[in-house]
């Protein structure tokens, strides 16, 4: 199976938005927020990159908690679902359509974090273009968190084929995971009613060492790895990474 071409233009739209609202509840988004708050140390009133931030559920956690927060996402139904979402909850946060691979700041953040999995989207050269993107965004010293599976936490769990339910939508995936390219190509079929989307993804699944070149490579150091939201140490057989970088500076 040859690997997508760049999928995610079209990925992030129609039937994923109503798989994406409900694939976490508020207490899990909440959950979420205060790791990332606590993992990357943000000071009162920090100045955090969400990218890509997707409809922004982490992002609205943070900025209610007092940070200033901005998302960016390549998907225009991604970010009109973001500002209804910062409108509901009644925070601010700075929304900018773009791709995250060409971010527009320079030393301008505290801290960033790219979340569910959102790295690995692309060939080497242009994932390496995303990690240097927000090296760049970052203030010296910054930190970055990374949430992910790798190949020590896909591989123990990999199924070919899955079905599950989100809101009103049935979720199908049948994946193939290539050892060459180390990509997994994944055929989604999402149905609603008499509806059917079919979408494909094609990502890298990195291992731990694998991302964390990939990160010095772009300028960051002083890793720490855990493979849950408690911050146990990231093993085989954790079911994520989350990796936080230090930029160096």
């Amino acid at each position: 199976m040859p690997p997508a071409a760049d999928w995610t233009h079209d990925f992030f739209s129609g039937p994923w938005i109503e798989v994406q609202r409900h694939a976490r509840t508020a207490e899990q988004s909440a959950q979420e927020a205060e790791f990332i708050a606590r993992t990357l140390a943000l000071p009162p009133g920090a100045e955090v990159l969400d990218v890509p931030c997707g409809d922004c559920r982490i992002a609205v956690e943070l900025a209610a908690r007092g940070h200033r927060v901005t998302g960016v996402d390549i998907q225009p139904e991604m970010i009109a679902a973001a500002r209804a979402k910062a409108a509901e909850r009644r925070v601010a946060v700075e929304l900018l359509e773009g791709d995250m691979r060409d971010l527009p700041w320079t030393g301008r953040f505290d801290a960033a974090f790219c979340w569910w999995g959102s790295f690995g989207w692309f060939d080497a050269a242009e994932n390496l273009r995303q990690a240097k993107a927000v090296a760049r965004a970052l203030k010296p010293r910054g930190r970055y968190l990374v949430d992910l599976p790798t190949l020590e936490s896909m591989l123990p769990q990999y199924r070919g084929a899955s079905w599950h339910k989100l809101g009103d939508v049935l979720v199908g995936e049948e994946r193939e995971f290539d050892p060459i390219s180390g990509r997994i190509e994944t055929y989604w079929t999402f149905r609603r009613g008499d509806e059917t989307a079919v979408r494909r993804s094609s990502i890298h699944l990195y291992t731990y060492r694998e991302l964390v070149s990939v990160l010095e490579a772009a300028g960051f150091r002083e890793f720490e790895a855990m493979g849950t939201l408690d911050g146990e140490p990231f093993r085989q057989g954790s079911r994520r990474l989350y990796l936080t970088a230090r930029l160096a500076g």
